[in-house]
């Protein structure tokens, strides 16, 4: 089994898909508490998460953003030290890829001129996910989270059935084969 992360300080997105079910959950923390309590919040949530023979896939590192990525940077490094200390894999998606693979789009298209442009990328992919895995969730991190662990999810079933991935859309199987092939160095006829 696989779970999807998604970190944030403020909201850490966690999720768990599988053929049967989907669970997920926000571990919240505020920018008032120390960041020493914030850290071991999110830490020790993370890790009562993932389950002993889970790979671990997370959204990684927004090279282009300049919102706070050396912030987040340092929090991924420390979950990911404490992950891996108890010996787990560790999957990156990039950004983009976890976009493209849910909506068919890398980026969300231009924001309407009735929305507000803080919030749309993370409405418009809100909207997707709802609209074309008929999932909805509480908060923008877990949309994500569900996501990155379908993606993981889907990589476990076409490493145990290749052929499950022609019932993919195209975009999704592209997505998919990426990460087979980096990291689990799938051969393959494609």
């Amino acid at each position: 089994m696989s779970v999807g992360i998604d970190l944030s300080w403020t909201s850490t997105g966690l999720a768990r898909v599988t053929q049967d079910f989907v669970i997920t959950k926000a571990i919240k923390t505020k920018s008032s508490d120390p960041w020493v309590y914030r850290v071991d919040v999110i830490t020790a949530g993370v890790i009562e998460w993932v389950g002993d023979d889970e790979i671990v896939y997370f959204e990684g590192y927004s090279f282009g953003s300049s919102n706070r990525r050396e912030m987040m940077g340092e929090l991924f490094g420390l979950v990911r030290y404490d992950l891996e200390l108890r010996g787990k894999r560790i999957i990156k998606i990039p950004p983009t890829n976890i976009k493209r693979f849910a909506t068919g789009r890398g980026r969300a298209p231009a924001c309407p001129p009735h929305r507000a442009k803080s919030t749309w990328t993370k409405r418009w992919m809100i909207e997707e996910v709802k609209k074309n895995f008929r999932q909805e969730f509480d908060t923008d991190d877990e949309t994500d989270a569900f996501v990155i662990a379908t993606m993981g999810h889907y990589v476990e079933r076409a490493l145990h059935n290749p052929e499950f991935l022609e019932t993919l859309p195209v975009y999704q199987q592209e997505e998919i084969k990426k990460i087979l092939k980096e990291e689990f160095k799938w051969k393959n006829k494609f």
